[in-house]
């Protein structure tokens, strides 16, 4: 099915960097049993366009973790090793979606490169989506079109896409 995203392929275990600063809102820690990685990152960021706020998010998935631990390189990771946070790190090693609000720096590692084992899609990969809730300001406007359940099911994404490819084929 399509997806918005891109799929970048790599060495395994390279390390991923935050694109921008913001705020590390979500993360699950887990691997299926095929040998893919389903561990992502949810990273809420801020910006002002126009002069008014805009908040879109950055998706990193099929992350390789390691486990949370005080001498962990992934600074999000050591921060979960404290006591005080048993909760979320108990809540992140079961495999859960696990809400977080930590701080993020444009180039902080928050992961490596994992691996998907999808069809013909075999071997080290990281999804990366940008995207967000709000309608589009007017200077993202001519890049961006906004997409709704309602007005842009999985059949009008498929039959544009489609569209795309056939001109170029």
């Amino acid at each position: 099915l399509w997806h918005s995203g891109v799929h970048l392929r790599g060495l395994r275990g390279a390390p991923v960097s935050a694109p921008t600063r913001g705020r590390l809102v979500a993360a699950r820690w887990a691997a299926a049993p095929n040998g893919r990685s389903t561990s992502f990152v949810l990273i809420q960021h801020e910006a002002e366009l126009d002069g008014r706020p805009f908040t879109f998010y950055s998706l990193l998935a099929h992350l390789a973790l390691p486990p949370p631990s005080e001498t962990n390189p992934v600074g999000w990771l050591q921060a979960l090793a404290k006591p005080e946070r048993a909760g979320q790190r108990a809540a992140l090693e079961s495999g859960a979606v696990t809400l977080l609000d930590e701080r993020i720096e444009t180039g902080d590692l928050v992961g490596f490169l994992g691996t998907v084992n999808r069809g013909s899609e075999q071997g080290p990969e990281l999804h990366f989506e940008i995207f967000s809730a709000e309608k589009p300001h007017a200077a993202l406007e001519r890049t961006f079109r906004p997409m709704t359940a309602a007005a842009d099911g999985p059949i009008v994404r498929r039959a544009a896409l489609s569209g795309l490819v056939d001109k170029y084929r």
